[in-house]
This record gives structure tokens, sequence and C-alpha cells, in this order.
């Protein structure tokens, strides 16, 4: 209980999501997550190599500053308008229900490390800092992430 409750409070304080508190605090390991939430959820795992295949034409459905927010990133688009999105937490309901509605599909949980979902992010939407308000130090100034998407 005590170690959740610390979790939860670094999160708060820190601004990130409890899946980053848990791996930032050494009280959990990303793999052993990752596995927990894909036997349990029943939900496809999505690996690194997967994650570096996504079309640009996919991975632009979602903007930056919303892929950072969620810790999220689109995989695939079919035919039917569903949107499988990788998560680093797909329990995360708000941040499911915050990708729907930008994306106005149904989306469909995936989930991917953390670490690759970041390292992707980075790549293709740039850094976390230069998009996302809410991930940067109090008193900092954010410069615009003005360089072309590859």
């Amino acid at each position: 209980e005590g170690q959740g409750r610390a979790a939860f409070e670094h999160a708060a304080s820190s601004g990130r999501a409890v899946i980053e508190a848990l791996l930032e605090l050494g009280l959990a390991d990303e793999d052993a997550l990752v596995a927990f939430a894909q036997s349990r959820l029943l939900i496809p795992r999505v690996r690194d190599v997967v994650l570096g295949r996504v079309p640009a034409t996919t991975w632009g459905l979602i903007p930056g500053e919303l892929a950072w927010r969620t810790l999220a990133m689109p995989i695939s688009l079919d035919d039917a308008g569903n949107l499988t999105i990788a998560l680093a937490d797909p329990t995360d309901s708000e941040a499911v229900d915050a990708l729907a509605k930008h994306t106005r599909a149904y989306v469909i949980r995936a989930v991917a490390p953390l670490a690759a979902l970041r390292a992707m992010m980075t790549a293709r939407y740039g850094p976390r800092e230069a998009l996302d308000p809410a991930a940067t130090q109090p008193g900092m100034i954010r410069e615009a992430h003005a360089r072309a998407i590859p």
C-alpha cells in the first residue's frame, strides 16, 4: 500500500503518468507490466520493431502533444475505421477517451513498453518537452518544435 501511494504521489508531483512513476521509482519492471497488461486485458503486445514500421499516414492521425500526454501511438487503421493504439497504460480510460474523441475512431487498445513508446514518439513527434507543456519543469522556457517530422 505504501509503495502504491508513493507512486501516485510521485506521479502527481511530477506531472507524469502513474506507470512512469512506478518505473522511475523502481517499483515495477517494465516487461512484467507489459506482460501483465497483455495477459489480464487480453490485448496484443506491440514490439519495438512494429512501432518502427508504423507509416506516417497512421502516426500522423494523432498530434505529438496528444501522443505524449497519453503515452500512446497509433499502430494501424483498418478498413472499418478501427484504430489500434499502443499505450504504455492500456487501463487509462481517460487517455483512450481523448484519443477516440480526437480521431473519431473506435480505439482498439494494445500495450507497448514505455521505453519503446518514448523512443518512437521522440523520433516521430520530437521531444516531449517541446510539445507537451505539462512535461516541462516550472520556470523553463519551451522551445517550439520547428523541424519537419520525417
